[in-house]
């Protein structure tokens, strides 16, 4: 691993939030991805078998080119990306020397001399959008963030499929010699191969961040007005993006909430500047913020700008929240509280067969008052007009009866749909005439 990195393979710390569900599927924790010594083992060794696998493929020509196959590339970022965060890390403090021609060792060495600083995370995530997107092709341009010339995906064909492929093409380069005329055929059919993997794996990732965005959101549906601490994550020219440090979660701070000066926004250095008061808004600010709307279908978190730390303030308050101690847990109750002879009542029900009335549970469906508050929760904290109306306050509870007037439809207190016997006498011939209505007018609705 320490050669690699030395021969210029780009390595980026950037935290991954890893969310934590119920057995309903709720979110009730978001911690950072932990990254172990044997994780770094494993890939290790599974990068060494993605280079040697494609290595291997050149030892197999007997022509002026390798065999078709299915290589893993990542092409040379574009000058014009480069120059953009050139200028972004000298506006930062900073000064990259490429000498105008970038390579992966140089950026790597870059890297190297920030150091662990508070910009780290920042300056990585800008370059990491800066470099060109890695993608499957059957010519091999070699691999830019790796520093490898060559390189394929081998180790996983049971859950990516360019893997799969690679394995079917050595099996059959093993069973069967190599010939040229084989080659105008088989070709084509991989490029049609790459060209599709590599637009499925697009899909996948954004449907995996959109996934990792939905949960974090409804994690913070129930934080509304609550103030966090965060750093800018993004400069635009409607606003600032912030993430949340505890929960990696991102929030925007729109422009028309800061209502203090008139901002300009300054793209190349990726700022906004106020015309009166001078404040600068960058990448890499520790600030506070508050939560003031959450929107769960469009995925979305505003927030207030309660103050903008110096870097010396951010820093002490850090020192004192890591000195605090954790919560102690509470001692046991002694056995003739009580809380214990509650208990023990319930236990002696048990075995009675007398249970006692089962409590609310939420997870399995609210009741209609709690659910109305979550739906006004979810405006701006400091308006009292609702923009989310709430649908099921204002319907009717009462379903369509049957024919018959065999049964009588009443509003349960979940706001579903109960159904309650009234007429006892009915044969049972009737009864299943009826039933039989009900069913043909459900579905031919």
């Amino acid at each position: 691993r320490r050669r690699r990195l030395l021969a210029g393979s780009l390595n980026f710390e950037t935290p991954e939030p890893k969310i934590i569900l119920d057995k309903k599927g709720v979110p009730v924790a978001i911690e950072r991805k932990e990254t172990l010594e044997s994780m770094q083992m494993i890939e290790e060794f599974m990068l060494m078998a993605n280079k040697t696998v494609s290595q291997h493929i050149d030892t197999l020509q007997n022509g002026e080119a390798p065999p078709p196959f299915v290589y893993r590339i990542h092409e040379k970022p574009s000058p014009e990306k480069m120059e953009a965060f050139t200028e972004f890390a000298t506006a930062m403090g900073y000064n990259p020397q490429f000498d105008g021609r970038v390579t992966s060792k140089k950026l790597s060495t870059f890297l190297r001399k920030i150091g662990n600083t508070d910009e780290k995370a920042i300056i990585e995530s800008v370059m990491l959008r800066s470099l060109m997107k890695a993608r499957y092709d059957t010519e091999n341009l070699g691999h830019f963030g790796l520093a490898f010339k060559h390189y394929s995906h081998f180790t996983s064909p049971i859950r990516r499929y360019p893997d799969l492929v690679v394995h079917r093409l050595l099996k059959y380069y093993a069973q069967n010699r190599w010939h040229e005329e084989l080659r105008t055929g088989l070709a084509g059919k991989l490029d049609d191969i790459c060209q599709r993997t590599s637009g499925s794996e697009a899909l996948a990732q954004e449907a995996e961040r959109a996934s990792i965005k939905m949960k974090q959101v409804e994690f913070m549906a129930s934080r509304l007005g609550q103030e966090f601490d965060g750093m800018i994550s993004g400069v635009v020219h409607f606003g600032i993006f912030v993430e949340i440090t505890a929960f990696l979660v991102e929030g925007l701070v729109h422009i028309s909430d800061l209502q203090d000066d008139y901002y300009t926004f300054e793209e190349k250095k990726m700022t906004l500047t106020g015309t009166s008061s001078g404040e600068i808004f960058r990448l890499g600010d520790p600030v506070r913020v508050k939560i003031v709307r959450v929107d769960s279908d469009e995925r979305i978190i505003d927030m207030l700008l309660v103050k903008k730390y110096s870097k010396a303030e951010f820093a002490e308050r850090t020192a004192k929240q890591a000195k605090k101690k954790p919560a102690q847990k509470q001692a046991p109750k002694k056995a003739g509280s009580n809380t214990q002879k509650k208990l023990t009542k319930n236990k002696n029900n048990e075995k009675s067969g007398k249970a006692g009335r089962p409590k609310h549970d939420k997870t399995k469906g609210e009741p209609l008052k709690e659910r109305t508050t979550t739906k006004r929760q979810l405006t701006r904290a400091d308006d009292d007009r609702s923009i989310f109306t709430t649908l099921r306050q204002t319907k009717k509870r009462n379903t369509r009866s049957s024919k018959s007037g065999m049964y009588q439809s009443t509003g349960s207190k979940r706001g579903g749909n109960s159904k309650k016997r009234t007429n006892y006498n009915v044969s049972k011939d009737q009864r299943n005439i009826n039933t039989n209505r009900i069913v043909k007018s459900r579905w031919s609705g």
